[in-house]
């Protein structure tokens, strides 16, 4: 696949007060360009809706969104990592441009809930925002919430109207949102954007007349997604699929076994088996079985309904239901008509799974089995609760998923329409790395091995001597080793663990193993970590910023090749024949990864390849990238 540029659309003019629009005292190398670029392709007199922007780091890709969002009548600024979201809340130069809106667990919740000193809250958890867990009463001047003595329940405090989050002005979160749907810009999470576009937009009135704050965001002018490379695979796995989990009772769970081939049981409850793909597609003969099972998924509803009617009633005999237990039982009614809505939606009588196929899995849980139902293809699903939200549209990226055309530009337009976007309206931008090549040598020449299928445990010892002649050769400075698993991170600390600080996998976040890497220690046992210049993890490819002393060299054990244990990974690889696809996305991970040590052109940081198949891949990189290979 060429680099070459093939055609340039022509564009008009650049729109009047761009310069108005730039957020920063200057450009830096590039900039310029890109943003004004972007700017008329998108505000110009022209066709074009769509632009993406496939740029290196250090470019400052963040400063051309915020300008563009300025240069908009209103925008949303969102990405799908939470990292960048934080980095965004705290820069300096751009954080006066937008409000952020984080995640509820975020927010210290409102006064009354802290003041229950013997629950701790925050804006996810709080009563407030449980269904029904919250009170007024009349004539009364404090509420009930959840976890209250019955002896401290005031007389006469049943049977009252519940009160949102919304109505509540103490409300963190509320005050938060409500400033972020005010804003012309606001910054928010992928995930956030798609929750959001199943709320309705409307005006919440209370008794009284006063209108409080809307409930959810009115479309915008322009939708900037930032760090796009990863839409794909993350919508698929996260968002525009549904699972019947642990929390679904037993018997509907049961239903559903009864439905599915016994091959994805037998790759449930068996290590040794692995069933074959196509056993794992939902054909046209599962429907009616679905279809019994949303049947059955009703029925339970009405039935809890029922006991909770009951149990609310003045008949006797009846089941008697603590406020506690009703709201559990409201909030399983909650997951089964998530559940409900999953069949009814994507797997229906109008399911055809030629032109849209969704996949089905099971995996052993600690009290049966979990189903997944996931869609091979996201295009509908972003088309629906994505793309919809704005006129125009910038997705933006360091390693812009360009590796299906004839050359990079035509190939991230394919990329475009398996995204769900038009490709006729979408300009591609492209720009090579402002940093010389001398600063970022990537050292592919003399690999330990091929560490594809039990690679790693074949050649451990050798990895190990590898980086230990690395650290010595870097004695002083940091590195990062980045792994594909934690398991394998947590072999090589314990080989190393004079030298290296793990990331373990009890511990999701990385940020308190960086702090530690990086000297800022909290506690007194985390002292002995500071002497150790070496992290190990398999979870910093991206989303990381290490700039100069902070790393100096970092070390790639294996080329992160997509799990075939995923069903959706197996079916393109196997079943679609999308072997550029499988590779490409092995690329663009080794691509982030080595941008973690260089930030900014006078920045050094080299990267050593210890993986033989690193050249299968190396022809999906981007060219300023291979230019920096020895």
């Amino acid at each position: 696949m060429s680099d070459d540029i093939i055609t340039r659309p022509p564009l008009p003019e650049p729109p009047e007060g761009l310069n108005e629009a730039w957020p920063a005292p200057d450009y830096r190398t590039g900039q310029k360009a890109i943003f004004q670029e972007a700017a008329t392709a998108l505000f110009g007199d022209n066709k074009f809706d769509t632009v993406i922007i496939d740029a290196p780091t250090g470019l400052g890709k963040s400063v051309i969104n915020t300008g563009l969002c300025n240069y908009a009548d209103s925008a949303f600024y969102t990405t799908p990592q939470k990292e960048l979201r934080r980095q965004l809340e705290e820069d300096n130069l751009l954080s006066g441009l937008y409000e952020v809106l984080r995640a509820r667990a975020d927010y210290v919740p409102c006064q009354e809930a802290l003041s229950r000193t013997e629950m701790v809250y925050n804006c996810s958890n709080c009563p407030v925002n449980r269904a029904k867990d919250r009170y007024y009463y009349d004539g009364l001047d404090r509420s009930k919430i959840e976890g209250v003595p019955e002896s401290e329940v005031p007389e006469g405090a049943m049977g009252v109207k519940p009160v949102a989050c919304s109505n509540v002005m103490q409300c963190n979160y509320w005050k938060a949102k409500v400033s972020a749907m005010r804003a012309q810009t606001a910054v928010v999470t992928f995930a956030y954007l798609i929750i959001d576009s199943f709320l309705m937009t409307y005006q919440l009135e209370d008794e009284t007349g006063n209108v409080a704050s809307q409930k959810s965001f009115a479309n915008r002018d322009l939708l900037v997604v930032d760090e796009a490379h990863s839409l794909e695979g993350q919508v698929a796995s996260m968002f525009a699929g549904f699972q019947a989990g642990e929390n679904i009772p037993h018997e509907i769970r049961s239903k559903i076994s009864n439905v599915v081939p016994g091959s994805l049981i037998k790759d449930a409850t068996e290590p040794d088996y692995t069933a074959p793909i196509d056993d794992h597609v939902i054909g046209i003969e599962e429907i009616n079985g679905f279809a019994e099972i949303r049947k059955a998924i009703h029925d339970y509803i009405a039935g809890v309904n029922e006991r909770i009617a009951l149990a609310q009633s003045d008949e006797p005999n009846t089941e008697v239901l603590t406020r506690e237990d009703i709201n559990d039982l409201q909030r399983l009614i909650a997951q089964l008509d998530s559940l409900y809505n999953g069949f009814e939606r994507h797997l229906g009588y109008d399911y055809d799974p030629d032109e849209s196929p969704w996949l089905l899995s099971a995996e052993q849980g600690s009290e049966g089995l979990i189903f997944k139902f996931q869609p091979v293809h996201v295009d509908q699903f972003l088309k629906e609760t994505v793309w919809s939200r704005a006129d125009k549209i910038v997705l933006s990226s360091a390693t812009i998923p360009s590796y299906g055309g004839l050359d990079r530009k035509s190939g991230a337009k394919e990329w475009a329409a398996r995204l769900g976007l038009d490709p006729e309206t979408t300009h591609v931008i492209r720009a090579d790395s402002p940093f010389p090549t001398s600063n970022r040598p990537i050292y592919a020449d003399n690999p330990v091995g091929n560490m594809s299928n039990d690679g790693f445990m074949g050649h451990f010892d050798r990895i190990v001597d590898r980086i230990r002649e690395l650290a010595e050769k870097h004695s002083g400075q940091k590195g990062l080793i980045h792994t594909s698993s934690y398991s394998q991170a947590e072999a090589l600390a314990d080989e190393l663990e004079d030298l290296a600080i793990c990331h373990r996998s009890e511990d999701p976040n990385p940020k308190a193993a960086i702090r530690r890497w990086q000297g800022e220690v909290e506690a007194v046992e985390d002292v002995k970590d500071t002497e150790k210049d070496l992290l190990i993890s398999p979870a910093l490819s991206e989303g990381v910023d290490l700039p100069d002393d902070k790393c100096r060299w970092q070390v790639a054990i294996k080329v992160p090749f997509a799990s075939l244990g995923n069903p959706r990974v197996k079916y393109r690889k196997n079943r679609l024949n999308e072997i550029d696809w499988y590779l490409g996305e092995a690329a663009l991970t080794m691509v982030q990864a080595a941008g973690r040590g260089v930030r900014h052109p006078e920045d050094e940081c080299m990267f050593y390849v210890l993986d033989s198949s690193f050249s299968s891949v190396r022809g999906y990189t981007p060219r300023w990238y291979r230019d920096a290979i020895v």
